[in-house]
């Protein structure tokens, strides 16, 4: 499973992901409802031809990661951004995101 990070700040949901060794070009990111998939690629690089394996514990291959958002959110606004292995995904909340007091009767 890919480690990842959910932070609530006062306007914004801001969703951390590593993924080393993963192309940005070989990522997808999709929002549906409160849930926002990642797809992508970790593609193998045969360039080690030649040589016996003694360890190979690296992971290859299509994967998915689920987080489930804790509020409402614009997906139409949603920014992300691929650094050194690291996929940043902003999301602005929605209005109807905000805490809401409800009387006890």
């Amino acid at each position: 499973m890919l480690a990842g990070d959910v932070v609530d700040n006062v306007h914004e949901l801001v969703v951390r992901i590593e993924v080393p060794g993963v192309d940005k070009d070989d990522c997808e990111i999709v929002i549906d409802g409160n849930t926002l998939y990642m797809r992508g690629e970790k593609r193998f690089d045969g360039t080690y031809v030649g040589g016996a394996y003694h360890v190979r514990q690296c992971a290859y291959g299509t994967f998915e990661r689920m987080v489930s958002l804790p509020f409402n959110v614009h997906a139409d606004k949603a920014d992300a951004q691929f650094r050194n292995g690291v996929l940043v995904v902003r999301l602005p909340k929605a209005a109807d995101a905000a805490p809401r007091r409800i009387q006890v009767h």
